[in-house]
């Protein structure tokens, strides 16, 4: 493993780690834009994604900001960032307002923060080869056992999605009401033997309705109806037999998304 590449005048310099400046101030720029984009760039991303030192930093007000249901822009995260002494560290109002300039369109927010994430999960990648390795060199009794170990942590990272910078367990969300209304829910058609049907009469037909209580796993490849699924689920139980709760949540849309693809199923 080479981590040295020649330079210019013909020495060796370190090679610099996986990363794209550019495609994190277009994250941040399109941010303090857009509230839209700042909900879908928190769906991915954690403030550890970003190359940068100051662009951890600013993203971290970001989070502070929406965490207290502030708008995410200029003013706000300008202000965080002086509460916590750091704003000059940074680069200024200056460096933030050169931020928005950096975003041709904040339409592609997506792809930025798609770009950040996989250069951090080369990053992560790059440092535990070299963890493996350094381990190797010290021949481990158990061959099998290190083998099988390295394997685990590099299906970690091939698997893992970045953790929802703002995640809330979902029941922080939930009146005590509503809980109470989905044990209730729970309790009854436990008691009773029953279970409930999803409102699509060819899966009913195929499952005998949902198991209570339980947990349904629907697995298939990306497109192919699973969100639409679950949110007719829940328009079934919430409209049309009129429960008192009905528990959507998906960690894939925005909320505007989310909203758009309920109306859909309403005006059917």
């Amino acid at each position: 493993m080479n981590l040295f590449s020649p330079s210019s005048d013909g020495l060796l310099a370190p090679k610099v780690p996986p990363q794209d400046l550019h495609a994190e101030q277009a994250v941040l720029g399109s941010i303090l834009l857009e509230a839209e984009a700042a909900e879908r760039a928190m769906g991915m991303l954690t403030d550890a994604a970003f190359y940068r030192e100051a662009h951890r930093v600013i993203y971290r007000a970001m989070e502070v900001c929406a965490k207290r249901r502030e708008p995410v822009d200029l003013v706000t995260v300008s202000a965080e960032l002086r509460r916590e002494g750091v704003i000059d560290e940074v680069g200024g109002p200056e460096y933030l307002t050169a931020l928005i300039g950096e975003v041709p369109t904040t339409a592609h927010i997506a792809r930025y923060a798609q770009i950040v994430a996989d250069r951090h999960r080369l990053r992560r990648c790059v440092s535990l080869g070299m963890q493996i390795a350094g381990e190797a060199y010290d021949n481990p009794p158990d061959v099998q056992a290190f083998v099988d170990g390295a394997e685990q942590r590099f299906y970690e990272i091939a698997c893992q999605n970045l953790s929802l910078g703002l995640s809330t367990p979902a029941a922080e969300f939930a009146s005590d009401e509503s809980l109470a209304a989905v044990e209730a829910f729970v309790d009854d058609f436990s008691d009773e033997g029953r279970r409930p049907k999803t409102g699509l009469p060819s899966v009913d037909r195929e499952t005998g309705g949902l198991p209570i209580p339980g947990l349904t796993l629907i697995l298939s490849p990306t497109g192919f109806g699973k969100t639409t699924l679950a949110a007719m689920i829940a328009y079934e139980w919430a409209f049309l037999r009129g429960q008192p709760t009905a528990w959507f949540t998906t960690g894939e849309e925005t909320k505007l998304d989310t909203m758009l693809r309920l109306a859909a199923i309403f005006g059917k």
